[in-house]
Order: structure tokens, then sequence, then C-alpha cells
């Protein structure tokens, strides 16, 4: 088996509507997260790339905020102040919002849990909790329970929720997920695993003729070629770990801490073992327990 094409994965875009006549060629399709933060996106992926495999990177909300931010800036586009950025996505943020790092509910849309379960959820903020029970009451013409309930339990018309459809369909792409912190690791065992487990996942092997890259280092954004131009784009760019910063650290843990749980109980669940896939589990999960404690923060002074 040889890859014969290979794309960054941008599904809600409109030029993914004439992808279907490459469908024989594409073979995986690399995303961050945001990538798939709508169900339209999911609809495409499963319309025109059924049998493509995802690869899907994660990174901690605290860093994530500050380079997509910075990157924005870099390009050109005037944001706010941090510290006035909206919870959702406006106009004059350009796709920058705390929102954003709310990866449960993007890669809710790939039908992987049932989200039927309280417990689960709780873990969901709270306009995603609406649309979900919203779309499973469209399906089913039954409630989905409230607070304390379990699944399988009668609702409130009498009627159980243990066979009913969830939410949304499950897609056929199995999933790699990874953490930008993995690229990077010091550590020569984990990374020769983390380079042999992505290998396994595409199904290639020494006898294709077929090695992979080593791991691009990049940073993103237009490449100025005025120095005088790129000062003053740096002079606006945000160090997130300054303490003028703080209380939207706290805020991102707040929305890291509920997603990270989501992933490892829910996502990461034995159920999903078949076509959800982690390198190096035990070390991804520490990872992501980090979205918990602020990386600007020394631990020690953390724990106090």
């Amino acid at each position: 088996m040889q890859v014969k094409r290979y794309t960054s994965c941008h599904p809600h875009s409109s030029d993914v509507i004439n992808y279907s006549e490459y469908v024989e060629f594409v073979f995986v399709c690399v995303c961050v997260v945001s990538d798939i933060m709508n169900e339209r996106a999911i609809r495409l992926i499963r319309t025109y790339f059924p049998q493509t495999k995802l690869i899907v990177g994660l990174r901690h909300p605290i860093y994530m905020i500050e380079s997509f931010y910075n990157f924005r800036i870099q390009n050109g586009y005037e944001m706010p102040p941090l510290e006035k950025l909206l919870y959702h996505n406006v106009a004059n943020q350009y796709a920058v919002s705390w929102s954003r790092a709310e990866y449960q509910t993007s890669l809710m849309y790939l039908g992987k849990t049932n989200l039927t379960s309280s417990d689960e959820l709780a873990l969901m903020p709270r306009h995603a909790q609406k649309s979900i029970r919203k779309r499973f009451e469209q399906l089913n013409n039954v409630s989905l329970p409230i607070e304390n309930e379990r699944i399988g339990k009668n609702n409130k018309n009498g009627n159980s929720n243990k066979n009913n459809n969830p939410p949304y369909p499950r897609v056929p792409n199995p999933v790699f997920l990874y953490e930008t912190a993995q690229l990077g690791d010091e550590n020569t065992t984990r990374m020769e695993q983390f380079v042999r487990d992505v290998t396994n996942y595409l199904g290639l092997s020494s006898s294709d003729g077929v090695d992979l890259p080593p791991i691009p280092r990049h940073s993103p954004g237009k490449k100025l070629q005025n120095a005088t131009l790129q000062a003053e784009r740096d002079a606006k760019k945000i160090r997130i770990c300054d303490e003028r910063y703080a209380e939207q650290r706290k805020r991102l843990l707040t929305i890291g801490s509920r997603a990270s749980q989501w992933i490892l109980n829910y996502f990461l669940s034995s159920s999903n073992s078949h076509d959800v896939f982690v390198s190096n589990p035990q070390h991804f999960r520490q990872i992501l327990e980090g979205y918990s404690i602020d990386p600007c923060i020394p631990q020690k002074s953390q724990s106090m």
C-alpha cells in the first residue's frame, strides 16, 4: 500500500465539494481539531472521504490561543485585546475565541461516543448540551436524561434512552489523535514509538518504500521582508504567560479541563479502541491531564 495523496484537512471549505473525483487517491487527512468544528465538515468527510484515515492534532488551550492570536497579528489582522476577547467568535475576532478551546464540541461530531449520559453531557458547554438534546429529541421523539438520571432509565415520556439513536451518527473513519507536545518529545524512545505508531496506523511498512519524513518545524504566517513592518507586528503579539493574562489563562484551564476529561474518559474509551488511536497512551494521558495546569507557573508554585 502506498500513499497516493496526502492532504491537510479543511473539510469545512467549499473546495471539498469538488474532491469526490480524487477520493480514490486521498489516503490520509491531517487536521487540527478546529477543522472538524461543525457538523457540515463531518458530513462532507463521511460523504466524500469515508475510507480516509484521520489524524487530528490537539494543543494545550493556553498555547493554542496564544499561537492563533499571534498568527492573526502576523497576517495583518487588527485584533482586539486578549482581555476583551469574547466567548464565541465575532467578526472582529477572526475565529479567535475561548470556545475554540472546547475540543470536545468538535470531536463529538465524529459520533464516536453516545452523548446520552448525564455524566458525559456535563462535560459539554451549555450551548453544546442544548444542541445535543435538541438533536436527540428530533431523532428519537424522546428526551435525554436530566441531571442525576442515567442512560437506560425511563425519561419523562416513559421511554428508555438505551436503544435510541445517538445525536450524531458514527463516522466510519478511524482517528489517530496526537498532542503537539508529542511532536517535539525529547524522549528518544517515545519519539521513535510515535513514528512507529503513525507508520502502523497508515498501514505502511519498509517494504512499501515509503518512509515518514522527519516532523517539520514550521512557523505559519506571512513572511515579511520589511523589517520595520515585522517589528510593528511583533509589538502587537501577546506573551500569554505575562501576569496581565492570568485571568484569561484561568478561564482556559477550566475549558481545557473539561475537554481533556471528555477526551480521556469518553472519546478514548475502550469501546473505541478499534478505531480511535493514540501513541504512548500513558504519556498522552499525562499531557492532556496537564490541560488543567497553568504551564506558565512552575508546578511547585501551583501545589502550594
